[in-house]
Order: structure tokens, then C-alpha cells, then sequence
């Protein structure tokens, strides 16, 4: 790492092992496809990741290899990583975990709505989380 950037890769996994995660969604990953999964909870997790090729950004999901069955993950031209689990009661839920840029295409919003029609048409349950960097709403309301 240059001056400039500081690796939070040993409390990341600090925080996911000493809390006996056994579900962990992150967005804004910086990593990059050279970056072994292994590199980033070396025991127990199954990872599904989706890097960003430019600049920060990429969203991970990691499940208790024990906890859950998974199915391959779904990506598209959203900054959206989907993983599909079979939870030992057979109950199946989607978990989506979403990175939206500041700046984003002027159509982010309808491939999100797009993606979630699709996505809800399948699923009854599922999880969305993320950054939407929406800094104008009030949440308040």
C-alpha cells in the first residue's frame, strides 16, 4: 500500500471471526480480481464477490460454510452481488448486497427496479443491502 491507503483487511476479519458471523455483506471491497478469496477470510466462508474493474468500489457476500447451502451468484450491469440460500429448513432466501456510486448512470434506477421486479417474481424473501449513497433523502420521514 502506498501512503495514501490503509489495508482494513486484518480488523475485517477480526470483526467477521470474533463475531462468529454467519452472514457478512460488504460493500466497497477495492478488490480486484487478482485477489484470492482466500486473502480475504481465509477459513469458513464461502465468498461470492462482484469487483469493481475501475476505481474503489465491489460488493462481497461470505456465508458460514456450515450454516447454508448456496447457489452461484448473479451479477449484471448494477453493482449487485445475489446469492441464492437453502437454509436447513429448506426455507430459501435471496440476500442482494448493492453498491450504488455517487454519481451514477441516469438509468441506475430503473435497472435496479428492473433487477428487483425480476428478483421478487422468484423470491419471497430476500435481503437488499448496501451503500445507495442517496445523501438528499430524509430519512426521517
Amino acid at each position: 500500500m502506498d501512503g495514501n491507503k490503509v489495508s482494513n483487511i486484518s480488523r475485517f476479519q477480526e470483526l467477521v471471526y470474533g463475531e462468529e458471523a454467519d452472514i457478512v455483506l460488504v460493500k466497497e471491497t477495492w478488490r480486484k480480481d487478482y485477489v484470492e478469496n482466500i486473502e480475504n477470510l481465509p477459513v469458513g466462508y464461502k465468498i461470492y464477490r462482484n469487483d469493481r474493474i475501475t476505481r474503489a468500489g465491489g460488493t462481497l457476500l461470505a456465508f458460514k460454510t456450515t450454516t447454508f447451502e448456496s447457489s452461484d451468484f448473479i451479477t449484471n450491469d448494477l453493482e449487485v452481488v445475489t446469492v441464492e440460500l437453502t437454509a436447513k429448513s429448506k426455507l430459501k432466501l435471496l440476500f442482494c448486497c448493492c453498491y450504488k456510486v455517487p454519481e451514477p448512470e441516469v438509468d441506475w434506477s430503473d435497472k435496479l427496479d428492473i433487477f428487483l421486479t425480476e428478483r421478487s417474481s422468484r423470491y419471497a424473501n430476500i435481503l437488499i443491502c448496501g451503500d445507495f449513497n442517496l445523501p438528499k433523502v430524509s430519512w426521517e420521514s
